[in-house]
């Protein structure tokens, strides 16, 4: 059994068993059972050959893919591999279901990377040919490739990314599986004094480096459910530590946190993008899903960070929400494109281990409706003057489908384009932060603990292993 789907998997490349395990899972809701997947590769004619079969119920079917070159290095021999056998058990999938994915035999985050790697080595074709992604999608990576390549032009590649995270959320929402928690006076003021060292450590860090800082994050969790003290504590100690003059983002997502005072906080050190996060404009969804603020909540921030000078938000939303249908997602889109945003992101439910959906055996809906949804934030996006400019994927995603950030022209977020594609180096700062750096075309990873009580702790050793990571 993997996961709580009913299935088999045979195969001596253990490596490969949770990647093939993704491929079902695309398929296959938690009620089906009685699958076997049968793996095996051998080498023929210089190449390693992927022999699948599957059976589910009374059908069979089998797939062959050649996988890598056996002369091939180690690393980039593993990833063609395992590419091999996923398209094997997807080809037997589609046969099997008659079904097919909107990025095909894709499981990964970041299709925009892959689409990258594979035109630098003259493959493209292959994105839809063979690896199954539709047409549609492949031209929604393509159009992001080209805006990427444009911001990054005018970006100094040596320059670095800062992530500063904030764990504290005043409740937690039923899709939410970050390490946030509701916490305590006691807790948040701990958190803040061992945050502030990390973040003096890391300006040091970086002084000593004579790198330069291009864009900053200050995320969470909701940084704004920290009290107006605790906030301009944090915001004090980064100014001290990294300057200013860079794009300085806060995501204020939640609009029961947001105040004048915050906001003003906010202006005096530098903050010039706001993220505001409706996720829906559907007050019976936002008491279904846990928050605890009303649409005309939301309309009352747009408004409030306009008087205090914000002239760029950005707005979230979320296909696919429990009891959501597509009048009430076109209805939300009309209400946002009121609130006049200057970014939006559309994400797709995604069912995350940890969460309340998961805990209450929440299933997604319909997934041609879903979507539908997401056809409709493009095209409204479009309609205010928005294109897409990146884009993530998760598992466990209604529809299979994907996250797109939109933004009209010099709107985009070079944090997230950063981050998500793996275009600079990362200091990551604060709880379950990850921080990058590219070397190459390698990215090495350094994760801070994801637990409060470990990460207060060990703060020391943290900031002293982060000068290590990034001197090195």
């Amino acid at each position: 059994m993997v996961g709580s789907i009913l299935f088999a998997i045979e195969t001596k490349d253990e490596y490969m068993r949770n990647e093939l395990a993704e491929e079902i899972r695309m398929f296959v809701a938690e009620e089906d059972a009685n699958i076997v997947v049968k793996h095996c590769a051998e080498p023929l004619q210089g190449y390693m050959r992927h022999t699948v079969e599957v059976t589910m119920g009374d059908k069979q079917t089998g797939a062959q893919i050649e996988g890598a070159p056996l002369d091939e290095q180690p690393m980039i021999k593993k990833r063609l591999n395992k590419r091999a056998a996923k398209l094997a058990v997807y080809q037997c999938m589609v046969q099997l279901t008659g079904r097919t994915q909107p990025w095909g035999s894709l499981t990964g985050v970041r299709p925009v990377n892959l689409l990258r790697q594979l035109e630098a080595e003259g493959a493209r074709d292959q994105f839809v040919d063979l690896l199954g992604v539709h047409p549609e999608k492949a031209q929604l990576a393509e159009s992001i490739i080209k805006r990427q390549d444009a911001m990054m032009r005018e970006t100094d590649q040596s320059s670095l990314c800062i992530y500063v995270g904030i764990p504290f959320c005043i409740t937690r929402c039923s899709y939410c599986s970050f390490p946030a928690v509701v916490a305590k006076k006691g807790q948040r003021e701990s958190y803040v004094a061992a945050l502030l060292q990390e973040i003096e450590a890391a300006g040091e860090m970086i002084r000593r480096q004579h790198k330069s800082i291009c864009a900053v994050y200050l995320g969470g969790g909701t940084p704004t459910a920290l009290t107006d003290q605790q906030m301009q504590r944090v915001m004090e100690a980064m100014q001290r530590a990294f300057g200013t003059g860079y794009e300085y983002t806060l995501e204020a997502g939640r609009p029961d946190t947001i105040t004048k005072e915050k906001l003003g906080i906010a202006k005096m050190y530098g903050v010039n993008r706001l993220c505001i996060n409706p996720q829906t404009m559907q007050n019976k969804t936002l008491e279904r899903i846990g928050r605890r603020h009303t649409t005309e909540d939301i309309e009352a921030c747009y408004a409030l960070a306009r008087q205090e000078g914000f002239t760029h938000i950005n707005a979230d939303l979320i296909a696919g929400l429990p009891g959501e249908t597509e009048e009430d997602f076109a209805d939300t889109l009309k209400r946002v494109e009121h609130l006049a945003p200057s970014s939006l992101t559309c994400h797709t439910l995604a069912l995350k281990r940890g969460s309340k959906l998961i805990e209450d055996h929440y299933a997604h809906g319909n997934a041609d409706t879903v979507s539908r949804m997401v056809d409709m934030a493009r095209e409204k996006a479009a309609e205010m003057g928005m294109g897409p400019y990146y884009l993530y994927r998760q598992k466990h995603m209604a529809g299979n489908l994907e996250n797109v950030g939109y933004a009209k022209t010099g709107d985009a977020c070079l944090y997230n384009v950063a981050m998500m594609d793996e275009m600079l180096d990362v200091v990551g700062l604060g709880v379950g932060a990850v921080g990058k750096r590219i070397i190459g075309n390698k990215i090495q990873r350094q994760p801070n603990p994801r637990d409060i009580g470990v990460y207060l702790e060990r703060i020391h050793t943290i900031c002293e292993q982060k000068a290590a990571f990034f001197h090195g």
